[in-house]
């Protein structure tokens, strides 16, 4: 089949200027929001046509290289080569194809490496989550303005300013990569990538997204004006931090305007995108490069449109261990029939499989082995938060970030790897006891003999651990040893 070749990005004066203020009122009347797409982009190949456009016409670029002794280094640079863009409203160099990334104490390069970068960089907002962020409607993370209320004029700190850009900048790469931002409302990129229009958020919109919020807002349009609103009192508390009696004297207009609250507040900002936070944070993300490409046309003209593309990129959220065996390759390792014999044997389960027992751990939760795992967490990358350690999808995440460079699967269909060790390492690994981690090919070999030794100990019956909890300590620190640590080889 013949190569379809990047679209041809066109220049910034065909797209409508983005109005900030919120309407008066929403889903009454003929909608504003045009969700039609060319179709130029698609899942399979979104990344490379992303930068293929973005670098379009402008002939020979300088490489991008990007390197750093560890992912806290390349972090660092990262954050520079993103202020330099921001600075010259220019993300030409950060989308350029020819690109590489290089962790030279592990001598690790490649997409895995950057995108555990991205993701790092990403985590460090997370981790600050009440300076960037409130929670908003379904629990997730909307955009929280400090300095902002009031006159556009009013003094923000230059550095929160560069921050919020930032925020915005990684949230429009991991876009890049297919990968939906953690925990971020999806309704504030579908307002900006549609040029802040909030008639972008229609009913079939909030319907998959915030099926409870849709229902509570036509029910609160179809209320008439002159009624109470106590019915409404946990919301309007919750968002709005207001009584509803404060509204008992109200209009039709009034009523519809705060309609339109009930619908931006819990889902986007506490603010409009004319505050200089909120305008840092969408500039960075649509990553606007010289030749007019932006990633909001990009996205807009994604097949099948705007919600389709965000629809996509949810599926790379690793939700529970479901979602990581759908693509997880369990490769069988030589001899595998006298392995299992012999774990079989040591075990006095009949059934048991290395299979099984990988699955059994991808669906279990909490801590396994509390004692030794409190001892060994001084070995594992600071990124990593280990307060989500007790939620569904945690192991898995884990699993898929030692592999891959990123707690994602690939929403384009990329599998993962894990293969058994190979003759030339099994020894080593097994001595050890250690992960082989490619990110580059997806992949952590791990030695089966290992677990052969965890199954000649005597565990007491009923007591702690058992087998499957010793397996689970093992194979979930080694995941969280190898995060942050690469190898090429």
């Amino acid at each position: 089949l013949p190569v379809r070749s990047a679209p041809r990005a066109r220049t910034r004066s065909i797209s409508p200027e983005p109005v900030f203020s919120l309407p008066p009122s929403i889903w009454v009347g003929e909608s504003t929001y045009n969700p039609t797409s060319r179709g130029d982009f698609g899942p399979n190949r979104f990344a490379h046509d992303v930068m293929a456009a973005a670098v379009r016409e402008l002939g020979p670029i300088p490489r991008l290289v990007v390197r750093g002794a560890d992912i806290n280094a390349l972090v660092e640079r990262l954050y520079s080569l993103i202020d330099d863009a921001v600075r010259s409203n220019d993300f030409t160099q950060l989308l350029n194809p020819d690109r590489f990334f290089e962790l030279t104490n592990d001598m690790a390069v490649g997409d895995g490496v950057e995108q555990e970068v991205v993701h790092a960089a990403l985590q460090r907002f997370l981790n600050e989550e009440p300076v960037w962020f409130d929670r908003g409607e379904n629990n997730q993370l909307i955009l929280r303005t400090l300095f902002s209320s009031g006159s556009s004029s009013f003094p923000v700190p230059a550095a929160r300013i560069q921050g919020f850009a930032r925020l915005g900048a990684l949230c429009g790469l991991q876009h890049v990569y297919g990968q939906a931002p953690q925990s971020i409302s999806v309704a504030i990129f579908q307002y900006i990538i549609n040029h802040c229009n909030l008639d972008a958020l229609s009913q079939q919109f909030c319907g998959e997204w915030f099926a409870d919020l849709r229902h509570l807002i036509l029910s609160f349009l179809s209320t008439p004006e002159p009624e109470d609103l106590r019915a409404f009192q946990a919301h309007l508390v919750t968002f709005h931090n207001v009584d509803p009696a404060a509204y008992r004297i109200r209009d039709l207009a009034t009523h519809r305007a705060l309609g339109v609250n009930m619908l931006y507040r819990p889902t986007v900002a506490n603010d409009t995108f004319d505050k200089p936070e909120l305008a840092a944070f969408r500039n960075a993300y649509l990553l606007p490069c010289r030749n007019g490409f932006t990633l909001g046309w990009a996205i807009r003209n994604f097949e099948g449109g705007t919600e389709t593309f965000l629809s996509v990129v949810a599926t790379s959220h690793i939700s529970s261990a479901d979602t990581l065996l759908a693509v997880l390759d369990i490769v069988n390792p030589p001899n595998l029939a006298e392995h299992i014999d012999r774990l079989r044997g040591l075990t006095t389960d009949a059934t048991l499989t290395f299979h099984m027992m990988i699955e059994r751990f991808l669906r279990g939760v909490g801590i396994p082995c509390e004692n030794m795992f409190a001892a060994s967490t001084g070995a594992f990358h600071p990124v990593v938060d280990l307060t989500r350690i007790h939620t569904p999808g945690f192991r898995a995440q884990m699993l898929a970030w030692a592999a891959t460079g990123s707690p994602f699967v690939d929403a384009a269909g990329g599998r993962i790897s894990l293969p058994g060790s190979t003759a030339a390492e099994r020894e080593v690994l097994a001595r050890e006891g250690t992960f082989h981690v490619q990110t580059c090919h997806r992949s952590a070999r791990f030695p089966v003999e290992f677990p052969l030794r965890l199954a000649e100990v005597q565990y007491v019956p009923e007591g702690e651990p058992d087998f499957q909890e010793a397996f689970d300590f093992w194979f979930l620190t080694q995941c969280l040893i190898a995060i942050g640590r690469h190898n090429m080889m």
